[in-house]
């Protein structure tokens, strides 16, 4: 463990200490970015084998149905039945509400697979996972080619620009090149419409609620 007065001591040697301490802080910081893009290539190779292990299971289903005259589950259905039983196994083990877990699996699907550049960028340290998660939710409705342009174009400012000022620049820069997709985003926000309730000490609780402000834009 780093223990800068003991290396230092506390004589003219504060600013050389300090320095050293931030640069730790950094490559720790990168590091974490790190671990998060290799966590986002576990969880959706997790969600591949996952959705693999139940179209086989559900086929064995399907074929037992049939034979007995039963409705078989759409794919749709089996589908969502995988990613429901994933969700909630990731849930239990990361000891996270299952709505993070869902979150976890989205967010790690787009990285992989809509959003290379991102991923890269994540898997060098260049920029945190926030940065990241600014990305994959203002790309929601674009297409495949609209999508990589806006990456190609904003990404190199997440490297310098806070999470806050990253989220306003690309959210600008989506709506002045792509002004349809604010309806879309909107219709998506309002789908996400909830109000959270929290117990707090002394048995009073707290109230959050997430809905309509502004015109959207």
């Amino acid at each position: 463990m780093l223990n800068l007065a003991a290396t230092y001591g506390m004589g003219d040697n504060l600013p050389e200490m300090l320095g050293e301490g931030i640069g730790v802080v950094k490559t720790l910081d990168q590091a974490m970015a790190q671990m998060a893009a290799m966590r986002a290539h576990v969880v959706d190779n997790l969600r591949a084998f996952n959705q693999g292990l139940h179209d086989e299971i559900m086929r064995r289903d399907d074929a037992a149905s049939q034979g007995a005259g039963i409705a078989v589950v759409d794919d749709g259905t089996r589908a969502e039945y995988a990613r429901r039983s994933l969700v909630a196994e990731l849930s239990a083990a990361l000891t996270i509400p299952s709505g993070s877990a869902d979150r976890l699996l989205y967010v790690s699907e787009q990285l992989v697979h809509e959003l290379p550049g991102t991923l890269a960028a994540l898997s060098d340290g260049r920029i945190s996972y926030r940065h990241a998660n600014i990305l994959v939710d203002q790309t929601v409705g674009l297409d495949a080619a609209a999508r990589a342009n806006l990456e190609e174009a904003v990404l190199p400012l997440a490297e310098t620009l806070t999470p806050t000022q990253f989220d306003r620049k690309v959210r600008r820069t989506r709506e002045r090149v792509h002004p349809e997709s604010i309806t879309v985003r909107h219709v998506k926000a309002r789908a996400d419409r909830r109000v959270d309730i929290s117990a707090e000490k002394d048995g009073m609780a707290r109230r959050r609620a997430h809905g309509r402000g502004a015109d959207p834009g």
